[in-house]
């Protein structure tokens, strides 16, 4: 969710990069937080990294 508050504009681009790239089973697991570990890396591994880690980053200062 950070990573569309932040990159509003990229949203269409990332659900149309995991929906060519992964089966609606896994997409839905993942969203749901009902898939196993390795199922919920597959499915971000499809997506830009670098923008996740930025959004990481971000929240976790948010932490502090």
């Amino acid at each position: 969710m950070e990573v569309l508050h932040q990159n509003n504009e990229l949203g269409a681009q990332l659900f149309g990069t995991l929906f060519q790239k992964n089966s609606i089973q896994n997409i839905f697991r993942f969203l749901n937080e009902e898939g196993t570990v390795v199922s919920d890396l597959k499915v971000m591994l499809t997506l830009p990294k670098w923008i996740f880690i930025k959004a990481t980053f971000r929240a976790l200062r948010k932490l502090v």
